[in-house]
């Protein structure tokens, strides 16, 4: 697959961008379906071996460039911080969110990253893009 992905985590008052082993789908995403992450975000955060970067608002379009961006919140973010997020204008401007190419990951099925888990995952991830890109060529 060449379709690139940028797993997006609004952490409480802390924005991050997530790699290939900190859970919240990271696993089912990059390996499992196949996304490749944008350059920063192969380069900054999963062959650092960081796996969670915490970015000011106005980096997130140098790492958020990506045909599609998974977002997955923690769940004690509050509806404001999380709209502080998907309400600014940085955010809306991204070619993801412009183009209706943003899925949105429940946190509790995306939390952790055990086999069991990451198998539930890689399940619920081909039926939400399935639903996603079922949707958008109704469109």
């Amino acid at each position: 697959m060449n379709a690139t992905a940028t797993l997006v985590h609004p952490n409480g008052k802390e924005l991050a961008v997530l790699g290939d082993n900190f859970g919240r789908g990271g696993e089912a995403i990059y390996h499992a379906i196949g996304f490749k992450a944008n350059e920063r975000v192969q380069r900054e955060v999963i062959d650092s071996g960081a796996q969670y970067q915490a970015i000011s608002l106005e980096l997130l379009p140098e790492y958020a460039d990506a045909d599609i961006v998974f977002l997955c919140s923690w769940d004690q973010t509050t509806e404001e911080e999380l709209k502080a997020v998907v309400d600014s204008g940085v955010w809306r401007q991204l070619p993801a969110v412009r183009e209706n190419r943003v899925i949105v990951l429940d946190y509790k099925t995306f939390f952790y990253f055990d086999p069991i888990s990451v198998l539930g995952q890689i399940e619920a991830l081909a039926d939400v893009i399935e639903r996603h890109n079922g949707a958008k060529q109704k469109q």
